[in-house]
């Protein structure tokens, strides 16, 4: 006669689990409130907004150069609402879109982003810009180029004290051009700028 086993197996029977009991009526909303709640603790109210400018290049009398970055984003009225609000920021990324609105008329320009860290905004030659590694031109009869910067490392992606007073944080860097001067009217080139910003710590 066969011998039957007594050893069962539990498939996990036995086993302790957490167990959240919902209450009758709540369904799996009162679940959800509290993990987003749980999640706005952890972020510290973390919030990310969109940025944007507007500038136009002039080139028809000398020679252009200059730089959108930190210092240009601080001065947007999207940026200036949010500093009233929250104690802490950081740039995750920016595109950069540029308009040529007189490809038939040409006007020596190279574009490119730049990573530094500094207070005072520097000032680059032509071969700053020309040496940056994604240097570039709004190719003859497209009428647009697109350049984007994407915060890396450490220091880039760490949060900064936002404050509309006092001194002004510190500055990592954004978009360069080097334009020389033509007979192409003013504004043949238009700078859009699209920044995100993440914000956190309400005041």
């Amino acid at each position: 006669m066969a011998k039957h086993s007594t050893n069962r197996s539990s498939n996990g029977k036995d086993r302790i689990s957490n167990v959240r009991i919902v209450e009758t009526g709540n369904g799996s909303d009162s679940l959800h409130v509290d993990r987003m709640i749980s999640q706005v603790k952890i972020s510290e109210s973390q919030t990310r907004i969109l940025c944007g400018d507007i500038r136009y290049i002039d080139t028809a009398t000398s020679t252009t150069s200059g730089v959108w970055d930190f210092g240009s984003l601080f001065a947007t009225d999207d940026f200036t609402s949010m500093v009233q609000q929250y104690t802490e920021f950081r740039v995750r990324a920016i595109k950069f879109d540029v308009y040529d609105f007189f490809p038939s008329n040409t006007a020596g320009a190279v574009f490119s982003t730049f990573h530094d860290v500094y207070s005072a905004t520097p000032t680059y030659t032509f071969a700053n810009v020309v040496d940056g590694p994604d240097s570039g031109n709004v190719p003859p009869g497209t009428g647009k180029a697109t350049w984007y910067w994407v915060a890396h490392g450490v220091t880039e992606l760490g949060f900064q004290a936002a404050s509309s007073t006092g001194s002004l944080p510190d500055k990592y860097g954004g978009f360069r051009y080097f334009v020389n001067s033509d007979t192409s009217p003013d504004g043949k080139f238009q700078l859009i700028v699209h920044a995100v910003v993440d914000f956190r710590g309400r005041v």
